[in-house]
């Protein structure tokens, strides 16, 4: 099977189907640049969604940003 590499190392087998399974992590990163994983989503859209409601409370200095990754073997 054809295995092909994305930009960011991603193996994918197939037409369109990943050969390892991804990860949504949200990260907060405060004033002083301190970056912290804030939770972990099985898709983009629930992730990004953690985000708006982190980001609708209160205005701050922090920062809220989704990571795509690759997820580890169990």
């Amino acid at each position: 099977m054809d295995v092909t590499e994305t930009e960011d190392g991603a193996g994918f087998a197939g037409p369109g189907r990943p050969e390892r399974a991804e990860v949504f992590e949200v990260w907060r990163q405060d004033d002083n640049g301190n970056r912290f994983l804030m939770s972990r989503h099985p898709d983009r859209a629930s992730a990004e969604a953690a985000v708006a409601a982190m980001e609708a409370g209160v205005q701050h200095k922090q920062l809220y940003f989704v990571v795509e990754r690759s997820a580890q073997p169990e």
